[in-house]
């Protein structure tokens, strides 16, 4: 079993980059394009280095085999050696990046050495660190998953239940949702409702945290009356609808101080599809680095994306807007994707948003964002009336 990166010396660290060109030929095109010379501080290492980058550039038919002949077997033992360590290319961009800091660590030496201007020395540390890579390894193409992505895994897919609505927006797992409008003009409700017409429809397993609507008993009652109404319901009903409603939603209650998005994510169980956040300014988010907010909020939704893609679900969070002024009329504005209080990354970081708003009776639902043209149209309104305490479209 290899040694963990941390414990690894700088000559080994060489050896594993070295032995990660002989792993696959997308991983040799990566080391090669992303390294230089001057990253190898071991002689033999960087001629094997430099050695490969000419036939791999010069476009060259490239293996071990071949590496060899073109070397006239000159580092047969030392690549023998470094093929020990290089066992997985998903680790490239680590062992990448190590090389990196290490060839850092040189330099600084060398300039403070040489009595260079302090301020000369950040510039060229700067332009050294940003030699650093943050992509991955560019994987075979799946000609399968061109198809999927280009006509919609419906399988991965799900309409919202309004007939209006599903013609023109779909819920896909893997993406991050924002659902935003003024306060009190159907949010959570309208939320609500799409949950159920999901789970009517798909009978998929979701997970709400909605501390506003607390306690869970509160929220159960609040789906019950969209699920059945309020007039004439008798006890039978109400606990039938009860039972769908706990059978099919994990609800999250969190103390405001554990109520944070690792808890979350972390309570989640292993079959829930959907998770809705309910709303945004409920969470313990408390930024305690020296970086603005707009950043650690970024890092904070960049967190849902990952986890959205890794774990295969959706993720749907409610965000309230800054105040929204007024037209020359005295009616309120419709308020947009960048209204989202707190930081542009919400608009930025989305993979979707619906936007709510209310004019006198009318609801009215926008698709504002749309990233992927096979969940929906962009800019199409939806009018919808509450009626019993449900939405119907208008």
């Amino acid at each position: 079993m290899p040694k963990p990166i941390e414990i690894l010396d700088h000559k080994e660290i060489e050896q594993t980059v070295i032995g990660l060109l002989f792993y696959s030929i997308p991983c040799a095109r990566f080391i090669v394009n992303k390294l230089f010379e001057d990253d190898f501080h071991t002689k033999v290492l960087k001629e094997m280095f430099v050695a490969a980058q000419k036939m791999i550039q010069g476009g060259k038919d490239f293996d071990m085999v071949l590496f060899n002949d073109h070397t006239k077997w000159q580092y047969y033992m030392e690549l023998a050696e470094a093929c020990v360590y290089g066992v997985s290319d998903e680790l490239a961009v680590e062992y990448i990046n190590r090389l990196k800091e290490l060839k850092i660590d040189r330099k600084k030496t060398m300039m403070l050495q040489s009595n260079m201007d302090v301020e000369a020395v950040k510039a060229e540390l700067d332009i050294l660190e940003r030699e650093k890579v943050t992509a991955y390894l560019e994987s075979e193409i799946n000609s399968d998953l061109v198809k999927k992505y280009f006509r919609g895994n419906q399988e991965e897919q799900y309409r919202p239940g309004f007939r209006k609505l599903s013609d023109c927006f779909n819920i896909e797992l893997g993406q991050f949702g924002i659902i935003s409008g003024i306060p009190s003009h159907g949010k959570t409700t309208m939320l609500n409702q799409i949950v159920l017409n999901v789970i009517d429809t798909y009978m998929i397993d979701m997970a709400i945290c909605s501390p506003e609507s607390a306690p869970v008993e509160n929220h159960i009652a609040e789906f019950i009356s969209i699920d059945i109404g309020r007039a004439d319901v008798t006890d039978a009903q109400i606990e039938k609808s009860e039972a769908k409603i706990r059978e099919y939603i994990q609800f999250i209650d969190l103390d405001i101080q554990k109520r944070t998005l690792e808890n979350i994510i972390g309570s989640l169980n292993p079959d829930i599809k959907i998770l809705i956040i309910d709303p945004w300014n409920e969470l313990s988010l408390v930024n305690n680095r020296s970086i603005s907010d707009t950043d650690f909020i970024g890092e904070r939704l960049q967190f849902l994306k990952n986890e959205a893609k890794k774990r295969k679900i959706c993720i749907i969070v409610v965000a309230h807007p800054t105040k929204v002024g007024r037209d020359k009329d005295g009616q309120q504005l419709t308020p947009r994707p960048y209204d989202i209080f707190g930081s542009s990354n919400f608009a930025n970081k989305a993979d979707f948003i619906l936007m709510i708003w209310r004019t006198k009776e009318i609801t009215e639902l926008q698709i504002a964002k749309i990233r992927y043209s096979r969940n929906g149209r962009m800019g199409e309104v939806i009018k919808f009336k509450y009626i019993d305490f449900k939405f119907e479209e208008v």
